[in-house]
């Protein structure tokens, strides 16, 4: 396995790879959020 440190990756492929992590992202928040439920409430006070 050769490893290339971020600096020297290729634009288009670094662009494309934050893509896929902020989709990724995103399916699982919305994935999971049926089943959070909260542990506390803010009041004013």
């Amino acid at each position: 396995m050769k490893i290339i440190h971020i600096d020297n990756v290729d634009p288009d492929t670094l662009a494309r790879w934050e893509e896929l992590c902020s989709e990724t992202t995103l399916a699982m928040q919305n994935h999971v959020m049926p089943y959070i439920t909260p542990i506390s409430h803010a009041v004013e006070g």
